[in-house]
């Protein structure tokens, strides 16, 4: 038996729950959903490259528990931005991402530790093209596109927020292709 600690970050991944595949799945804070997040990522950002990067971004910041322990509040300030967003005078897209991604990059700065948040930021230098990326905002905005298709995913029965969260898929599907798109 070794006295090495486990890795702050990592944590002792070698051996999976005791559950089976099922619980492995859920201690990654996935579960069910997981296959379906996927799914809709790659529908909803039509970029494969910027959907894997979301959820990268999302396991990178160590957030998906905090997201996950948090979601009602969570989804229910993007609720928040979209009413906003609508009743703004000007470009309504626009005014959605600059109040949501402030939100995002609280959670990222609430949920994520300093190692963790550090090594996101490399990830980031590393696997994006630009020659000096802003790795918090890049950060933010992946994130920011995981939480809304989450959300949508596990909010589609809430039938007086199904035309909102069709606006925000719709604003972020605008969004990450503006992200390709750079």
């Amino acid at each position: 038996m070794s006295n090495k600690p486990e890795d702050p970050v990592e944590g002792d991944r070698s051996k999976p729950p005791a559950g089976g595949a099922d619980d492995l799945a859920n201690a990654r804070g996935g579960g069910r959903i997981t296959g379906q997040l996927e799914a809709q990522l790659n529908t909803v950002v039509q970029d494969p490259v910027i959907a894997r990067f979301a959820q990268e971004a999302v396991e990178e910041l160590g957030v998906k528990q905090f997201i996950n322990d948090y979601e009602e509040p969570i989804y229910d300030k993007l609720l928040e931005c979209d009413s906003y967003a609508e009743t703004a005078k000007v470009n309504s897209d626009m005014m959605f991402i600059a109040r949501s991604l402030p939100v995002i990059n609280g959670i990222i700065h609430i949920a994520s530790n300093r190692e963790r948040l550090s090594r996101a930021m490399r990830w980031v230098e590393k696997n994006m093209e630009e020659s000096e990326p802003d790795a918090i905002s890049i950060l933010s905005a992946l994130t920011l596109i995981y939480v809304a298709v989450q959300g949508e995913i596990k909010r589609k029965d809430r039938i007086e927020e199904r035309e909102a969260w069709r606006r925000i898929l719709r604003r972020v599907r605008r969004f990450s292709s503006d992200m390709a798109d750079q």
